[in-house]
């Protein structure tokens, strides 16, 4: 009786508990009296790691013998009542109010909320604008927990026929967390239910969220047309009936003006990109004040304005320190080395600055859990090496990329690496290979009407013909090279120049 009574509660919390657990947060957890914890703890103090981080079983063999009644018979314990009792005592610290709840209950209060099934309280929980749970389940690298409380709340919201505009918003922040994770088909599915679910009377901005995020999954599939029809759907239903949704508008003008930027139409994406921001500002919307002010420093690093782009990623990177926003400091600092790597290129050197900022921002996009940026981070590092004509290493970074690509990745991605792998193939002077898939390269960036890269094969191609003394060959790829580079910016034609005489200069050159 006494091990039921006394010692038992603590077990099931201790089995239950995502972290290790404050003595006094544990012990009220259990509704022991204060006289007999200490004496509880001390009886299975054998068992136990007790330090400043709190209390847990010293190994996790522990908590699966007793997790299972075959083999600990009469001391079996229960994680589901361990997590009730947990569930109970952050519930309560919640009603207490904000400033009341302890570290841990704000931590895990709503994946045990979820794994108890109380899915009322969870909703209280959520929709509380000063707890910030999406935020933390979007930002905050806690995504997996936000799946499992998200689902779970807009099944429940559905079934009981509660709420299903609610519904609705938690799906479209549900399926940001599949297209983060790369789960573009269960980003799909919570977008298509979110814009079933609403409409232009009921729930009018959620259906405008619902259809930015659905443009967003096509131009990550490269589908340009179709993402700005759905662009500029949102953007119509977001200024729909008077009363403007500023902050929406600003989402997809960017949206937007991210395809002008791809299509090359530069001009039209500054002006949709200040257009934005002048709806971010009447929004008081910092987040896409930052992206808006991000995208005028890629336009102009494409076109090869340095000192304007160095500005606006400056300007943009200050301002995520108001805001947190984790996410848009991560993409500027990528953005910054890839900066470095063509102000390097412009005086034919390496750059050493560009890898440590693309470090920063892969650990930081590992800690969001974000596959594509992952993905696309770790092929910055991989060309810092190529630039350096370091091949085993950048072998090392490219099959890193290449592991973290997911089903149905952008195609932009996959051709990014086979770009590299051209690289590789041509410092390793296996130009056979290097020429068979770069031909493939140049059929497919014309596909996609993707330009920068397209202009480093082709130069490389013509080195490759160069000192094979095909020099015919290797002018006409030269030449094609300078076009290419010259319909992005006169800028660019000029860099596009410089590598084409150090190829010839040095057989193992790799063009910006």
């Amino acid at each position: 009786a006494q091990y039921r009574e006394r010692i038992l509660p603590v077990i099931n919390c201790l089995i239950a508990a995502k972290e290790p657990l404050d003595e006094s947060f544990l012990i009220k957890s259990t509704s022991i009296e204060d006289s007999i914890a200490g004496d509880t703890l001390l009886s299975l103090s054998q068992f136990l790691n007790r330090t400043e981080m709190g209390v847990r079983f010293f190994h996790q063999s522990i908590s699966e013998w007793l997790s299972k009644r075959e083999l600990s018979t009469i001391f079996s314990a229960s994680k589901s009542r361990g997590e009730n009792l947990l569930a109970d005592i952050c519930w309560s610290e919640f009603e207490a109010g904000l400033p009341y709840m302890s570290t841990y209950s704000r931590m895990h209060i709503a994946i045990h909320l979820a794994e108890t099934g109380r899915w009322s309280e969870l909703n209280d929980v959520v929709t509380n604008s000063e707890f910030g749970l999406i935020r933390i389940w979007t930002e905050g690298g806690q995504g997996k927990n936000g799946i499992t409380c998200l689902k779970g709340l807009v099944e429940y919201l559905l079934i009981n026929k509660k709420d299903s505009i609610s519904a609705a918003g938690f799906s479209t922040q549900l399926a940001r967390i599949y297209s983060f994770r790369g789960d573009y088909a269960g980003a799909n599915k919570y977008l298509k239910l979110a814009s079933r679910k609403t409409n232009l009377f009921y729930g009018r901005r959620i259906k405008a969220v619902a259809l930015h995020e659905l443009a967003s999954l096509s131009y990550y599939e490269r589908d340009l047309y179709n993402s700005s029809k759905k662009y500029k759907k949102a953007l119509r239903i977001s200024k729909w009936g008077g009363k403007v949704l500023y902050d929406e508008a600003a989402s997809n003008l960017i949206g937007l003006a991210t395809i002008a930027w791809d299509s090359y139409q530069f001009k039209r994406a500054i002006k949709l990109s200040e257009r934005a921001k002048d709806c971010a500002t009447k929004a008081s919307d910092l987040h896409h004040l930052v992206a808006a002010e991000r995208l005028i420093g890629t336009i102009h690093k494409r076109i090869g304005n340095i000192q304007e782009a160095s500005f606006h990623l400056s300007n943009a990177l200050d301002m995520c320190d108001l805001g947190d926003l984790k996410r848009e400091k991560y993409r500027i600092l990528l953005l910054q080395g890839w900066l470095e790597l063509d102000i390097a290129a412009m005086n034919n050197t390496i750059s050493e600055k560009a890898r440590p900022l693309f470090k920063q921002a892969h650990e930081g996009a590992k800690y969001l859990i974000d596959h594509y940026f992952i993905t696309e981070a770790l092929l910055s590092i991989e060309w810092t090496f190529i630039k350096e004509k370091n091949t085993s290493s950048a072998r090392h970074y490219h099959n890193l990329a290449q592991s973290e690509l997911v089903p149905h990745a952008s195609p932009e991605l996959r051709i990014s690496g086979d770009v590299r792998l051209v690289c590789i193939y041509y410092l390793n002077k296996e130009h056979d290979k290097a020429m068979d898939l770069g031909i493939d390269l140049i059929n497919n960036f014309k596909k996609l009407n993707i330009r920068t890269r397209q202009s480093t094969i082709l130069t490389l191609l013509g080195a490759i013909q160069w000192y094979r003394n095909n020099n015919s060959d290797a002018e006409k790829y030269w030449t094609e090279a300078l076009e290419t580079a010259r319909s992005i910016s006169e800028k660019r034609e000029t860099l596009a120049t410089l590598g084409i005489e150090m190829c010839k200069k040095d057989p193992l050159w790799i063009p910006q």
